[in-house]
């Protein structure tokens, strides 16, 4: 009879606990939506009159300062008389370039987040394909973009030691869905590059993505080609280029614009 009546108490107990917890709610942290405050034109001049090499086809709408990581909204019809689906937002950098920056369209309701404080430039195109295709990164010259002259250099041969690539990956970014880094090369000044890349990585050029290395660890996807097995592109000035692989042609394709080096969130 002890045992039995203890088994009793230990199952009431166990039932209580249950209960207990079924009644807990999980704390959740909302994210609140905020509108987007633009500057006044005599304040966003001076991000906008800067020698940009491009976007082609982009007319500065407005800019915004934000904060933190907060999501912003703007009715882009009722502030530049423009749907959103023909407006992109650009990032500026701490050197003055301008990094293509994930949004959506709703309506004409414009929405991005914001990766800490920092300028963000509304731009409009002229048609759907031109705002799909828009330039993903939009320099600061201090001179014009020469040409590059005569055959483009090999890349295969100017991978770093594994160490290098390493490196970069060993601090938290924005996830690359299906992307696998292959290696890591550093270009100089406006020269053409190319490299086999089933020869150097075993993968074809269709699967392969190149990105750029901002002075901040960031790495913003880069402009190139594929023929055959050689994948093509130019350098933007000296700095670290990264090879991306992809698992089918559509996710490279689809490669995200950025990968962002998360220091604070």
């Amino acid at each position: 009879m002890i045992i039995k009546r203890r088994l009793i108490i230990v199952l009431c107990s166990i039932v209580a606990m249950m209960v207990a917890l079924a009644s807990v709610q999980p704390e959740v942290q909302a994210q609140g939506t905020l509108p987007v405050t633009l500057l006044a034109p005599s304040d966003a001049i001076r991000f906008t009159s800067i020698p940009y090499n491009g976007p082609r086809g982009g007319a500065a709408l407005g800019v915004t300062i934000t904060s933190d990581w907060n999501y912003y909204t703007i009715d882009t019809l009722a502030a530049f008389q423009r749907s959103c689906k023909f407006v992109r937002v650009y990032r500026q950098t701490d050197f003055g370039d301008l990094i293509l920056h994930p949004s959506t369209c709703s309506g004409d309701v414009f929405t991005f987040q914001s990766v800490g404080t920092a300028a963000f430039i509304f731009y409009s195109f002229g048609s759907l394909r031109a705002t799909q295709y828009a330039q993903m990164d939009v320099l600061w010259l201090q001179r014009p973009t020469p040409i590059p002259d005569g055959n483009p250099v090999v890349a295969n041969s100017l991978l770093l030691p594994s160490s290098e690539l390493r490196a970069y990956l060993s601090v938290p970014r924005t996830r690359v869905s299906g992307g696998v880094a292959l290696g890591v090369m550093r270009a100089t000044d406006f020269t053409a590059y190319s490299s086999d890349t089933l020869l150097t990585f075993q993968r074809s050029c269709a699967l392969v993505r190149v990105y750029r290395v901002t002075p901040f660890g960031d790495f913003i996807l880069h402009p190139s080609t594929c023929a055959g097995d050689v994948l093509s592109f130019t350098s933007v000035g000296t700095g670290h280029y990264i090879f991306y692989a992809f698992s089918s042609i559509r996710a490279a394709q689809n490669a995200p614009v950025n990968i962002l080096w998360i220091r604070t969130k």
